[in-house]
């Protein structure tokens, strides 16, 4: 099978740079839209600087359709999880770092960029959509990124699409469903199950897109499924379908919350296209787009979701060009003897990708375009 093949999001400047050199050099071989990283504020002014095209001292040999910088990111609230010094008396999402006038601040700003949000709780969403209500008439439109949204109730999730914003969704989080659930049952703080990682609703509603991140689903897919890649495409889009674990035992609470395999490659490609604004470029394979694709060993639509966890990477193709495949060794630059073929699954990143050798295992997430166009 056959599916088209996306971008990835790292947050480090140093790696942007060698990025930046590779690609001045035809060596990089597959699509980078960067972010700068929140709790490291000096990330953004480096590498918005290094991803403007009009500054001559970049060089004039940067594609930037290739590397590019596409929003400054900041942390709206914490995550799902309970931390550990606390007295269970936090809602989902935790302690609120910004306001609604801290962000209204930033919005009037930055007029000219997109703004990216870790946000996982109701209140911190809230002041994000009253912040860009208040200013959406006096500065430039943007499609903001909402990444994660966690916790959302209904009318936080219709907001978001009326105001033309986008949405992510942590794929791998849900193989730490049960986790929460646990850690908030003695919370002084109810619950509400519903609004929880309801991403059948953001899909449906919000055209949220399915991302992987670290380290959410590490903890879970790595110790308690030593076989599942938790920055792996593939299982993540199997817990989202199937609604199960690795070895078959249902996540309880989530089963309303799935979405059907067609939907998944939709979230993964189409939409992933539409947060970062690129919908016109990627997410399908047609004329005039990018030719940047895989082809995998199974026709993933007609498969029972579980065997999505199985699913490998047989090929992969950046502009038309195949960069990785299963069956070949590695060619060395000045033609010498193959090298072994380093398979990127389990502990390293997947080819769904474009192959990197794990040097930024840390430092990036990715939105991975996938649209099926035939079954071999």
């Amino acid at each position: 099978m056959v599916l088209q093949q996306l971008e990835t999001i790292l947050f480090s400047p140093f790696h942007f740079k060698i990025y930046q050199t590779l690609q001045t050099e035809n060596k990089l071989k597959f699509r980078i839209w960067s972010r700068s990283y929140g709790r490291i504020p000096q990330t953004t002014d480096l590498m918005r600087g290094m991803g403007i095209q009009k500054l001559g001292f970049i060089g004039p040999k940067i594609d930037f359709n290739k590397i590019h910088f596409h929003a400054i990111k900041y942390f709206e609230d914490m995550s799902l999880s309970v931390p550990n010094e606390s007295t269970h008396d936090l809602s989902p999402g935790g302690e609120v770092f910004l306001t609604k006038d801290d962000l209204i601040d930033l919005f009037l700003l930055n007029p000219q960029n997109n703004l990216a949000f870790h946000v996982q709780g109701k209140e911190g969403l809230e002041n994000i959509i009253d912040a860009i209500n208040f200013t959406k008439d006096r500065i430039p439109y943007h499609r903001n990124v909402l990444d994660h949204v966690g916790y959302a109730d209904l009318e936080q999730i219709n907001e978001i699409i009326n105001l033309n914003q986008s949405t992510t969704i942590i794929a791998s989080q849900v193989f730490d469903y049960p986790h929460i659930l646990n850690e908030y049952e003695n919370s002084k703080i109810p619950l509400i199950e519903n609004d929880l990682m309801n991403n059948r609703l953001k899909y449906n509603i919000a055209k949220a897109a399915l991302t992987s991140d670290f380290p959410y689903g590490m903890d879970t897919s790595f110790a308690d499924y030593k076989n599942v890649d938790g920055l792996n495409t593939f299982p993540n889009l199997a817990v989202n379908t199937c609604g199960k674990f690795p070895d078959g035992t249902v996540i309880k609470g989530f089963e309303n919350k799935t979405i059907s395999v067609n939907d998944a490659i939709k979230s993964y490609t189409e939409n992933g296209a539409y947060v970062l604004g690129l919908e016109d470029k990627i997410g399908k394979i047609k004329p005039g787009y990018f030719a940047d694709f895989i082809i995998v060993n199974q026709d993933i639509e007609k498969l029972d979701p579980m065997e999505l966890y199985n699913t490998k990477v047989n090929q992969t193709y950046i502009n038309g060009e195949k960069v990785y495949d299963i069956n070949e060794k590695m060619i060395t630059e000045n033609n010498q003897e193959p090298i072994e073929s380093i398979l990127p699954y389990d502990y390293s990143i997947s080819p769904i990708f474009g192959y990197d050798p794990s040097q930024s295992f840390i430092f990036w997430g990715s939105w991975i375009s996938v649209s099926p166009i035939n079954s071999q």
